[in-house]
């Protein structure tokens, strides 16, 4: 199931298959490795379920000697059966949950990377903008050309458009012909790669952000 179909669709008729085939062989790879992990998982958790029992009898079977031929207090030997079968349990446990260990260093190394990566846009850094407010509010584009940095298809290819100050418009288009986009570029999620966004005639990257 396709939950984004419109996003898919945006990208163009044509492009759909390719798409699918693309998400296909990106999934084989984790397919396969979690297929190698089960075999692991599996004896994992049999060696976590065998363990106890296994454990228990060898301890109570050695236990039971202690005490009948070498009159060890059953005191002492109940607290070594404990601390015995306490230990077993939380080494089969401890194996048992290595593979999900593993899987959270990759995924918090993934995360990790994405929070190292520098930003192009510091919103920290807007104390140093030339401009601190918007006065009026008059919005224009001026040949602006933009593109998305995970696809090639051109959504802006220069644009002009002029949105008077407080004056409500609407943008009415087809699903990917660039509505949300005028929005994320007024935001400053993206920057175009040609052209300018002027606000009251100044341009938007000298705007507190």
């Amino acid at each position: 199931m396709v939950i984004n179909h419109k996003t898919v669709c945006s990208f163009g008729e044509e492009n759909i298959d390719l798409i699918f085939s693309k998400y296909s062989d990106l999934m084989s790879e984790p397919l396969n490795r979690a297929v190698k992990n089960a075999h692991f998982n599996g004896g994992a958790h049999g060696y976590s379920s065998c363990a106890r029992m296994l454990f228990m009898g060898i301890i109570f079977y050695i236990g039971s000697i202690m005490v009948t031929k070498y009159d060890w207090p059953p005191e002492d030997v109940y607290i070594c059966i404990n601390v015995l079968m306490h230990a077993a349990f939380a080494i089969g446990m401890s194996l048992s949950n290595f593979p999900s260990v593993s899987r959270a260093k990759q995924s918090a190394k993934t995360i990790f990377d994405i929070v190292d990566e520098k930003s192009t846009l510091d919103v920290r850094e807007g104390k140093n903008a030339r401009i601190q407010e918007v006065k009026s509010g008059k919005i224009e584009l001026k040949d602006v050309t933009f593109k998305y940095p995970s696809r090639d298809q051109l959504v802006m290819n220069k644009m002009n458009l002029e949105i008077p100050a407080t004056h409500k418009i609407a943008l009415v288009g087809a699903s990917g012909c660039g509505k949300s986009t005028i929005t994320n570029l007024l935001l400053r999620f993206y920057d175009p790669q040609a052209g300018q966004i002027l606000i009251d005639g100044e341009p938007i990257e000298d705007f507190n952000v």
